[in-house]
């Protein structure tokens, strides 16, 4: 799921943080190479470019199809924004070796919500690629240079092969997700809607592996492609079996409020004690967080068990609690009343594990754990609640 490591933070567009991860430079540099060794030359040879010219055409080439991929997440992101996509915040863009991902701050609300926002990267891709490869025909007909035409085809032939691609019917493909949105609106039950995309989109993947296998034994010339598609098959299975665990835990938790699983009388830490102090703590009271409090009882923090893995064992006694947050940082919290699904979502978008509960006078009553949502999620759905 969403959170945790994001990459590398290149800017902010519509307000909406872009990350890269280090994948992404790694399939840039390949794709530069295969255009500018093979694609290219091959294609263009009559042109008597010299190998740097290629070269320079393909890593030029790499850049904008990993643009055009940043586009059609923009506009998966400008939808989620408007009145029929919800409203729907986005944490932050990510690019990397597949692609990219738009990260909402929660699921679409509705079948149309989730049908437009779903369809609008697709066919933004489709209407780059239907612009650019005839656009590059009319230039090379005017006499634009061919390691300009050249790479603005194959940019807009790429568009193409992404949007069409991305409609494959299965999750966790836009595809998947506008066959969701059409089972869940002629159906109204999203989680059999949820069920029919994911087994969709496992035999997609399951498909693409095949695939890849099928070009390693069958021309060792693509052995590169087969890889890369068994990565790509392998990386679409998990994904639609995750997507589907997801909703299940989700739809395990509805009913339930916050006030139904918090520990009541929660002990609360004081951000002057040590870390040593606060091990001893966590394992006094058997829990695996505990909300950190300042000199006036505001929370600070919470200080969980995975936290205590940063410091050296050596060093606890002599580091405090409160050297372990930010001064700057507003700590995330709930309230009894909130629902706990909607809980589970934040703490899965934010990679938290563990959340204080405060009361209406901002008062700790509590902490909720992203292990206790799972285990209680378990439970009613083997209970068939």
């Amino acid at each position: 799921m969403p959170g945790g490591y994001a990459g590398i933070r290149l800017f902010r567009v519509l307000g909406i943080p872009v990350y890269a991860r280090p994948s992404l430079f790694l399939i840039m540099a390949a794709m530069a190479w295969i255009f500018g060794s093979d694609v290219f030359p091959t294609k263009y040879g009559p042109a008597h470019y010299t190998p740097f010219v290629f070269y320079t055409m393909g890593a030029v080439a790499a850049m904008l199809f990993f643009f055009s991929v940043f586009v059609h997440e923009v506009a998966h992101c400008v939808l989620a924004g408007t009145k029929i996509g919800g409203h729907i915040p986005i944490r932050r863009i990510t690019l990397f070796f597949l692609g990219g991902l738009s990260e909402m701050t929660e699921e679409p609300h509705t079948a149309a919500g989730e049908l437009v926002i779903s369809f609008s990267g697709p066919l933004t891709s489709i209407v780059l690629g239907a612009i650019m490869m005839p656009g590059a025909s009319l230039l090379e007909a005017a006499a634009v240079p061919v390691f300009v035409t050249g790479v603005i085809y194959y940019i807009g032939y790429l568009n193409i092969f992404l949007g069409v691609s991305n409609l494959l019917p299965g999750l966790p493909f836009d595809g998947g997700r506008v066959l969701r949105a059409i089972i869940w609106s002629a159906s109204g039950n999203f989680l059999a809607a949820t069920r029919i995309s994911t087994a969709a989109g496992r035999v997609c993947g399951l498909g693409i592996a095949l695939w890849g296998v099928a070009l390693l034994f069958l021309n060792t010339a693509y052995m590169f492609n087969g890889f890369f598609l068994i990565m790509i098959g392998i990386f679409v299975e998990q994904n639609a079996r995750e997507a589907m665990r997801f909703a299940l835990m989700k739809a395990a938790l509805e009913g339930l409020r916050v006030a139904e699983l918090i520990y009541p009388g929660m002990p609360t830490l004081w951000q002057g004690a040590t870390v040593a102090e606060g091990a001893d703590y966590l394992m006094r009271y058997r829990v695996d967080a505990l909300p950190v409090v300042d000199d006036a009882g505001r929370l600070r923090g919470v200080l969980t068990s995975a936290m205590l893995d940063d410091v050296p064992n050596f060093e606890w006694p002599r580091v405090f609690v409160k050297d372990m947050f930010d001064d700057d940082t507003v700590p995330a919290f709930t309230r009894p009343e909130e629902p706990l699904n909607a809980v589970f979502v934040l703490m899965l978008r934010y990679a938290l594990t563990a959340l204080p509960v405060l009361d209406s006078e901002a008062k700790v009553v509590g902490v909720i754990t992203l292990r206790d949502l799972y285990r209680v999620a378990g439970q009613r759905a083997r209970m068939g609640l």
